[in-house]
């Protein structure tokens, strides 16, 4: 059996009587009521699940197999329980149907004690679910999911995600801290995509999340448990938290605005006055910058090895100091381009018909194919961003 936590405790005895005055609510009757001090075990897994019910969000996902996922929570050596929770907007008639869906299988017999539906969701019952049950579960369509803050919370109290890699789970899952459910891949249908995470969902609780909970030592502790717990924490709590957030803000937005705002006041917004100048002179002008490039295509290029790559850039009536000529390069997976690199290039002699050379070097820095481009953009000490004057052009 398991172990149960002192929060957990905490967590089945508030939640039964929740649902004992749930169901007077409902006007049933004293002995069903008195029935929910029975309901959920203070010893078994306790997945949680709560959260808006988006239908993105597939709370009824776990449903698919209802067979199996009886199996999964009836194993007298190893239970297994859930708590549902969740409201959804009152136009959303989907999402209240999903809510109706999970509270009716709640319902059924061979489900009676083992799951459970909590109503009116709420911080304060959020904050006894993320600290309370064993495992955070989270099943959205990828790529929908926006964030997943209850997952952060949920971590930070030691309770491991479950989770589609998608929203806050693709930066900090790293393989030891919780599961992740499927794959980074899309499917040729809806049905095809539920039907496969599905089963990963009940293959990750049958042989990962499951047997490692009621595995334990001598000493009765789930040691290798504990450890997924730690390193949930260790690896959220820097990662995603308001402390590092509020840092990131300073760090890259509100120093370099303050600093910003100094030089710009200086000597009587003297910094200010010329690029107020300058970026009229830009705008005015920029029509007549120009650029081509030359470089390899379709070539073989050794890891380890350069090309060459050129640009003929024609500046009309700026000049080199007001622009910057830049070569971006990426690596092309499969249509998604990754590990982007951007290399400022040399200015070079100016030709007789008043253009001018620009060349950098392409590393090939990774195996498989490598995509790049040339582009120009306005450039200023003044700027905060070289794309603030909302200019470019690409060869």
């Amino acid at each position: 059996m398991g172990c149960a936590r002192a929060d957990e405790d905490d967590l089945i005895g508030w939640a039964r009587g929740r649902i004992a005055r749930q169901r007077t609510r409902h006007g049933e009757g004293p002995q069903t009521v008195s029935a929910s001090n029975a309901l959920l075990d203070p010893h078994a897994l306790t997945l949680g699940f709560a959260r808006r019910f988006a239908t993105y969000k597939r709370a009824t996902l776990l449903f698919r197999d209802p067979q199996r996922l009886v199996r999964l929570l009836s194993n007298p050596e190893r239970p297994v329980q859930i708590i549902f929770a969740g409201k959804a907007h009152p136009a959303d008639r989907p999402g209240q149907e999903f809510i109706r869906k999970v509270y009716s299988y709640a319902q059924q017999p061979e489900f009676a004690g083992k799951i459970v539906f909590l109503e009116d969701y709420d911080i304060d019952m959020a904050r006894r679910l993320v600290s309370g049950c064993d495992v955070w579960l989270n099943t959205p369509i990828r790529p929908h999911e926006a964030s997943g803050t209850s997952g952060q919370k949920a971590s930070l109290n030691g309770l491991p995600n479950c989770s589609i890699i998608d929203g806050w789970w693709e930066e900090g899952y790293n393989g030891k801290n919780g599961w992740a459910i499927g794959e980074r891949r899309d499917y040729q249908d809806d049905e095809t995509r539920d039907a496969a995470d599905a089963l990963a969902l009940y293959e990750t609780l049958e042989r990962a999340i499951v047997p490692l909970y009621y595995q334990r030592g001598d000493d009765g502790l789930p040691h290798e448990w504990i450890a997924v717990m730690k390193e949930a924490i260790r690896t959220v709590a820097p990662q995603f938290s308001m402390s590092r957030m509020v840092k990131d803000y300073v760090r890259d937005y509100y120093m370099p605005a303050a600093q910003s705002g100094e030089r710009m006041d200086a000597r009587n917004y003297a910094l200010a006055r010329e690029l107020t100048a300058w970026e009229r002179t830009v705008r005015e002008r920029w029509g007549e910058v120009s650029l081509t490039a030359s470089g390899p295509s379709d070539e073989q290029i050794a890891e380890g090895e350069s090309a060459r790559v050129e640009a003929l850039v024609r500046l009309g009536r700026l000049t080199p100091d007001d622009v910057r000529v830049e070569l971006v390069t990426a690596r092309d997976e499969n249509g998604a381009l990754v590990d982007q690199r951007v290399v400022e290039m040399r200015a070079g002699r100016e030709t007789a018909d008043g253009a001018r050379r620009y060349s950098a070097a392409m590393d090939r820095f990774h195996t498989g194919s490598v995509v790049y481009g040339v582009r120009i953009a306005p450039c200023h000490p003044g700027l905060a961003s070289p794309f603030e004057l909302g200019l470019i052009r690409w060869a």
